[in-house]
């Protein structure tokens, strides 16, 4: 059993750094702290004794590496929760300005030091931080013991579950429910120059059945600001859709020869010319127009939710790799030559290259939307192609959603490894249950040990066709007995009957 103080004390003094400056960890077996440097810290050298604990933590059994602030949703949240129930609206106003951009900090408790507010604020972030650890600590089923009083203990002990034999036959016991979150566009807003209303009864009716979050779809939310109050009103989390050519001026789209393009859809029954995720244009204003977004919404919105953040459509990307001119130029200098043909993209050193740009590419837009939701305290989601290597996939044209995903440049799997992802939701809207069921093994086994961040996707109604509500429940069954902690429903409409709202309720409540 570890004590509670010396979580706390280890993480105030050195956990509420920039992520990744130091590694916190902690050891319930022998009620032991320890502290190394992080990935970002300045001068591991500093640590002299660095092998020796190392060669610990190899060792010894029992040592659990501690969350960052941010994975503890103890950033720029707590300060503004703070301002909201405990200042003046005028104060308020400014604080969330603060946050909007650099030296937010330094601004905020300068204001707080003005108006006698400082202690109050000490007070509830010591607060903050010791809720967060203990949620932390009980949701990692981990023991742990704090003092009331001077002289007195309470220990927080998880209650050791009955035998089968040790349960009477009368009793029953309950699963967790579900959380569920929907997709949504907006297409039920009719009155364009007033939708909150709409949007108002929509997402009270979705709150009702059990629905916890939203991902709004931006090119089409007709007015965030009254999406944000309506879901607010409801009860409900906001994540913010976005891909990689949203609000980016004049977009280089994959360029094609015609003949190419009339070969293409004569073989696959579509002509492939969205935006190229290679071409530094496209990736330069996509994260300028995300950081407005982010600057913006910040303590509105829970989450960035990545769309189409990859070279959609792989099939079609190895007979037919894009030619424009950011394209043209990473060819010219790794091949020599500005379009490589056909004999020599067979060849697998060039091949090789050819997927290792793809994914050096959108990983590296990827890592620069991490660093940008940790900056204004945002979760960064994603949408992921069902098939991530060699899953069931549908090859009869139209390929719309064809991966796998790793040849699209989308590894989603490293990404969650490498902690750029905080929750993935792959695409898995086959109608056929036995097709559905094999693809979320394969999700399962991908992403075992970190399941947390898994949330199957489940279409109503998809490109691949439309689920009835018996079928949806079935779905849900699934990934409820698979232990994940939720789902996200597609619908193309965002209409649910209230057979839909009956199922949703079922696995919600």
């Amino acid at each position: 059993m570890i004590e509670f103080e010396k979580v706390f004390d280890l993480f105030v003094d050195d956990g509420m750094s920039e992520a990744e400056y130091f590694s916190l960890y902690i050891n319930p077996v022998s009620n032991e702290t320890m502290l190394l440097p992080g990935e970002s810290h300045p001068d591991p050298s500093m640590f002299d004794d660095l092998k020796d604990l190392k060669k610990r933590l190899k060792t010894e059994s029992g040592w659990i590496k501690l969350p960052n602030k941010y994975e503890l949703n103890l950033g720029n949240r707590v300060p503004k929760r703070f301002a909201d129930e405990h200042l003046e609206p005028d104060d308020c106003d400014l604080v969330y300005d603060f946050f909007r951009r650099k030296g937010a900090y330094r601004n905020f408790r300068n204001l707080l030091d003005r108006i006698g507010k400082t202690d109050e604020w000490y007070k509830y972030e010591e607060n903050a931080i010791r809720e967060a650890l203990k949620k932390w600590l009980r949701d990692e089923e981990i023991e742990f013991s704090e003092s009331d009083q001077p002289g007195s203990q309470a220990s927080f002990h998880f209650p050791a579950q009955p035998a089968p034999s040790d349960t009477p036959a009368s009793t029953s016991t309950t699963t967790p429910s579900l959380q569920l979150k929907i997709w949504d566009h907006c297409r039920y807003v009719t009155n364009k120059n007033r939708p909150y209303d709409e949007m108002a009864r929509h997402l009270e009716t979705m709150a009702t059945a059990g629905v916890s979050t939203t991902i709004i779809y931006m090119p089409e939310v007709i007015s965030l600001d009254d999406y944000c109050r309506a879901a607010a009103a409801s009860g409900l989390e906001v994540e913010a859709r976005i891909f990689p050519a949203w609000q980016v001026e004049n977009p280089v789209n994959r360029t094609l020869p015609e003949h190419d393009l009339a070969e293409m859809e004569r073989r696959f029954g579509i002509r492939l010319a969205k935006t190229c995720a290679n071409h530094p244009h496209n990736r330069d204003g996509f994260l300028a127009a995300a950081r407005n977004l982010a600057e913006e919404y910040s303590g509105r919105l829970a989450a960035i939710h990545l769309d189409f953040i990859r070279n959609d459509n792989a099939v079609l990307l190895m007979d037919y790799p894009c030619q424009c001119d950011g394209c043209q130029a990473l060819y010219q200098r790794y091949f020599g030559c500005p379009i490589p043909d056909a004999a020599m993209r067979h060849q697998p050193a060039v091949l090789y290259k050819m997927l290792a740009l793809r994914n050096a590419n959108v990983t590296a837009m990827v890592r620069a939307m991490r660093e940008l939701t940790r900056e204004y305290d945002l979760d960064l989601t994603i949408a992921a192609r069902a098939n991530y290597l060699n899953s069931l996939d549908i090859t009869a044209p139209p390929v719309w959603g064809l991966g796998p995903a790793v040849l699209e440049g989308q590894d989603w799997v490293e990404w969650v490894d490498e902690g750029l992802i905080d929750a993935v939701y792959p695409m898995n809207y086959h109608t056929d249950l036995d097709l559905f069921q094999a693809v979320l093994n394969d999700h399962m086994r991908l992403l075992t040990p970190q399941l947390d961040k898994l949330f199957s996707g489940v279409g109503v109604s998809s490109s691949m066709g439309v689920n009835e509500p018996a079928a949806i429940a079935a779905r849900l069954e699934a990934v409820k007995a698979a232990g994940l902690p939720g789902a996200v429903l597609f619908n193309k409409t965002n209409v649910y009957n209230d057979d839909y709202l009956a199922v949703i309720r079922d696995f919600t409540h």
